[in-house]
């Protein structure tokens, strides 16, 4: 039996703890700690301290009002609030900020600050992904093929926002495109398709489901051992090429 990706993100903290990393680009313009007139980046946004923090998202900055929200989700420098950190979301989403967009999909997914509800989380996973949010790609595509927020399980309507998601290198995606060929679902199955996702999943960090699968793959003979793979040569008996076709 396979193993497949059945995690749920049951915390906003799993997918935000660094802040607003999906806007990493991103610069704002600020009067503090002295910084005026300079741009500093998302992450020394991450860095900021809460007073700091608060008065540049009274200035409606769509990354701080995120981080705000981070702060008030995991309660770092503050008091956690769920309600205000759901309401600093909205702010933060009803000015196209991704992230914050995507952690409203998370909350309704997950019930966090918010009464339990798939359709609105699909709603917020879909304005995410819009704007560019690769965990919403991704999460919007295992709605779908697990058969929430009303729709019917589809893998092959999943397949694209998967896939997505796995082009940008999210391994959790990377794995899924795996298991979706590896089963034959969404798409036709295809060992070495599955091999070559499964490889990429855990070529940058231990995956051990993807390794686990990949194994097996090679001891039933339906792909051939390479450099990098779990296992040992001998048991495929020869080595085989890389990279995904």
């Amino acid at each position: 039996m396979t193993l497949r990706h059945l995690d749920w993100p049951v915390l906003l903290i799993a997918a935000i703890l660094s802040g607003c990393a999906q806007r990493a680009g991103d610069e704002v313009r600020i009067l503090s700690r002295g910084l005026a007139g300079q741009q500093p980046t998302v992450e020394q946004v991450a860095q900021m301290p809460f007073a700091d923090l608060s008065a540049l998202a009274e200035q409606e900055t769509p990354i701080a009002m995120t981080e705000m929200a981070v702060r008030y989700i995991t309660g770092r420098d503050v008091e956690k609030d769920e309600a205000r950190a759901i309401e600093l979301f909205r702010q933060s989403a009803a000015r196209d900020e991704p992230t914050a967009s995507f952690n409203l999909g998370v909350a309704y997914a997950s019930g966090i600050g918010v009464p339990q509800d798939d359709r609105e989380a699909m709603k917020w996973y879909g304005q995410a992904e819009k704007l560019g949010n690769i965990d919403a790609a991704y999460w919007s595509g295992m709605m779908i093929g697990w058969g929430r927020g009303g729709m019917p399980e589809s893998w092959e309507s999943a397949r694209p926002h998967i896939e997505k998601a796995a082009a940008a290198d999210h391994v959790d995606a990377q794995f899924q495109m795996g298991w979706m060929y590896h089963e034959g679902n969404g798409v036709e199955r295809d060992y070495q398709k599955a091999a070559n996702w499964y490889r990429r999943a855990t070529s940058k960090v231990l995956n051990q489901k993807a390794q686990y699968n990949l194994l097996m793959l090679i001891n039933e003979q339906k792909v051939v051992w390479q450099i990098g793979d779990p296992g040992e040569a001998s048991k495929s008996g020869q080595q085989g090429s890389t990279g995904l076709e």
